[in-house]
């Protein structure tokens, strides 16, 4: 148990640029602002930890650790307090990491939550590896919120569930992967930058080989021309990554979206499955799918289960370019659904 009165306890900052600061909700800072009291006694001079996004860009990290436990084989219960104020705040994630391979995310809660003190809760399953907690704070776009942490405990497993029950973090996976890019936006897939681009489209490119309209009629899609491929000398591929998502184990996700595909000239569209052994290291990279050269000029869809054991991960989607001029790749409408795709297989869409 660990309520910060007298220092951090068994848990040690991580290695970022930033830490979680231990105070008092009367010593405010410049650079570090919190909750005007503490959980534990409820007045001004008791202790917390506090992450705050003053004075930092957006995606600044800070963990915080426990130390390693040993393998368990029963069911533990962590308990803490959360304190989430301000607007466009970041993520708040709770980590479990085993013997420093992979990560797994437990518990997630964005931006505001309210001015107070909130309950927060997970299940730690069994492990048959060591094991540590990492309290992970990443900055939004904000500039003046903070999340804050106390007293935290590890405890036996009974009567242990999810707290709150919206804090699971499948729910922040469905709604990160989910794209239509009518905003022209790519939502939080990246591109990356070393290769072709994805451009967007409303309607039929120059050469009449792209789609006539994006899925729903109206909107937006994204597509890469193989007349760019055959401009470009350096690896002909367009890149999309998804943010990193947790997961669903026990449960499959179903993962989708739309693609066209028409001209002489088409090249390769791949789905890559990447686990992660943190928010930025991938740990290899899994082909699940691909589809080479001209296919029907219409809309078809890919669906697959995936089955991701366990660990954090994210999803690639690589659009090669052709050998010609003729053919573009169009891709739109990305979703992640809980459970396995009903029926799978490939639907035709008009």
């Amino acid at each position: 148990f660990c309520d910060f009165e007298e220092g951090k306890c068994n848990w040690k900052d991580g290695p970022d640029l930033y830490n979680w600061v231990r105070k008092t909700g009367r010593s405010g800072t410049n650079s570090e602002i919190g909750p005007g009291n503490d959980h534990t006694l409820k007045t001004a001079d008791g202790n917390y930890v506090v992450f705050s996004t003053k004075n930092k860009s957006p995606g600044s990290e800070a963990n915080l650790e426990s130390e390693f436990f040993p393998p368990n084989d029963k069911e533990m219960c962590l308990t803490f307090f959360y304190y989430m104020s301000g607007r466009d705040l970041g993520t708040l994630k709770v980590m479990r990491r085993e013997e420093n391979v992979t990560e797994s995310t437990l518990w997630l809660m964005t931006d505001d939550q309210g001015n107070m003190w909130k309950r927060g809760m997970a299940v730690l399953k069994s492990s048959i590896l060591y094991n540590q907690i990492v309290f992970r704070g990443v900055t939004g776009e904000g500039r003046n919120g903070f999340m804050a942490l106390d007293d935290i405990r590890i405890g036996t497993g009974e009567n242990c569930q999810l707290l709150p029950p919206e804090a699971d973090p499948r729910f922040e996976a469905v709604a990160r992967l989910a794209c239509t890019f009518d905003d022209k936006t790519l939502c939080s897939w990246t591109q990356d930058k070393s290769t072709l681009s994805w451009k967007f489209g409303s309607g039929t490119s120059l050469d009449s080989t792209g789609p006539k309209q994006p899925v729903g009629g109206k909107g937006q899609y994204i597509y890469v021309s193989s007349y760019e491929g055959t401009q470009s000398d350096n690896e002909k591929i367009a890149r999309l990554q998804s943010a990193v998502v947790t997961s669903f184990l026990p449960d499959a996700a179903c993962f989708s979206f739309y693609y066209h595909m028409f001209g002489a000239h088409v090249g390769e569209l791949r789905v890559i499955l990447v686990p992660m052994q943190d928010e930025k290291t991938p740990q290899g990279r899994q082909v699940i799918w691909r589809r080479r050269g001209t296919q029907p000029d219409k809309w078809l869809q890919f669906k697959d289960s995936l089955n991701v054991t366990e660990g954090d991960y994210r999803i690639e989607i690589e659009a090669e370019g052709g050998s010609g001029f003729a053919g573009d790749i169009s891709i739109d409408e990305i979703m992640l659904n809980l459970g396995a795709c009903p029926g799978i297989g490939e639907i035709n869409l008009f």
